[in-house]
């Protein structure tokens, strides 16, 4: 959900991007079956993703490394959108502010006054890494006891919990198999093989369809192992794409760059993009594009397309706000010697 890092792998920076699309897309008017497949594993998709890149370290540098890049970011964004949504927008009322604001202890958008409906995944992510950290990875059997409160609270349909713990812990399978992916080295077998992605990506596609035939399984419904199973089917459909489009993009500078900004900035992207798609359907309103799935794919893409400019103002004035940490001053010139 962060900046870049050194030693960057392409099909990662494909697999977020891809993912960040289509959460946004997602948010646009689509029909029940598209919902459903989308929401099967995209959110899943960056649970995963954040438990692939987590690398051992200490306490205290886990808990720095969390303020910095999730925590706070948090805070700011929240405190922003809030600002704008009381101050500037149309129909904004300051007197709510106060309420507003009290929406980032919440962390979920079952609070009346939250302002944003994507960023739950942030308190969620958080608490998830939170979780394994100091839990799962000193004592392995604890992982149990959150399996069964996950799977207690998803039969009973207990939704949008304090901090959104009900999808954390429904999150902290994914992060977890990440980590697992990530440890073994799940995908050295495919690897530089397209044959062999071409068939996962093929076989995964058909079973998220067909879990996805039944229903949005991700939020709420009688099927939990049906649940985890399509997620991670869809993630693995995600991953084997990811990995054939890095191979086909490998020396095409432009289309790597791309990725990799898109990548760099999902959390903007994630966060903002409540702004930029009202913007974007507006401004292709008059394209009359066609079916709902025309429409959600360009208006998607013109939503984060929108959000560039603001992305680099950010990463060049505040980069705090995502994350990111402020370069280095330069050191003074050194004068005239006397």
């Amino acid at each position: 959900m962060h900046g870049p890092t050194d030693g960057r792998t392409f099909w990662i920076d494909v697999a977020k991007s891809v993912a960040i699309y289509l959460v946004v897309f997602s948010h646009a008017d689509q029909n029940g079956f598209t919902e459903s497949f989308l929401f099967t594993f995209h959110v899943p998709l960056f649970y995963f993703v954040s438990g692939y890149l987590a690398k051992p370290q200490s306490d205290g540098a886990f808990l720095r490394g969390l303020a910095r890049k999730l925590v706070l970011p948090y805070v700011y964004i929240y405190v922003v959108i809030a600002l704008v949504s009381a101050v500037l927008l149309p129909g904004g009322d300051v007197r709510a502010l106060p309420r507003m604001l009290a929406g980032i202890v919440y962390g979920t958008h079952s609070y009346p006054y939250f302002v944003n409906d994507a960023m739950w995944f942030l308190p969620s992510l958080i608490t998830v890494e939170l979780l394994y950290v100091f839990c799962v990875r000193r004592l392995a059997v604890s992982y149990l006891l959150f399996l069964g409160m996950s799977y207690v609270l998803y039969r009973r349909h207990e939704l949008d919990l304090f901090l959104s713990i009900d999808l954390s812990l429904l999150g902290l399978n994914y992060f977890l198999a990440g980590t697992l992916a990530k440890r073994f080295d799940a995908f050295r077998w495919f690897e530089g093989r397209p044959l062999r992605l071409g068939a996962l990506a093929a076989t995964c596609i058909a079973c998220t369809a067909a879990a996805a035939s039944v229903g949005n399984v991700w939020y709420a419904g009688e099927h939990y192992a049906l649940s985890l199973g399509a997620g991670l089917g869809g993630i693995l459909m995600v991953v084997s794409v990811s990995m054939l489009l890095a191979r086909a993009l490998a020396g095409r500078r432009v289309a790597r760059t791309c990725f990799t900004f898109v990548s760099s900035n999902t959390l903007f992207i994630l966060c903002f993009h409540v702004f930029s798609s009202p913007a974007a359907t507006a401004l292709l309103a008059p394209l009359a594009l066609g079916p709902p799935l025309t429409r959600g794919a360009a208006t998607a893409a013109l939503s984060i397309l929108l959000l560039v400019p603001f992305i680099l103002l950010v990463r060049r004035l505040v980069p705090e706000l995502i994350g990111l940490r402020r370069p280095a001053a330069a050191p003074p010139a050194a004068g005239p010697r006397p």
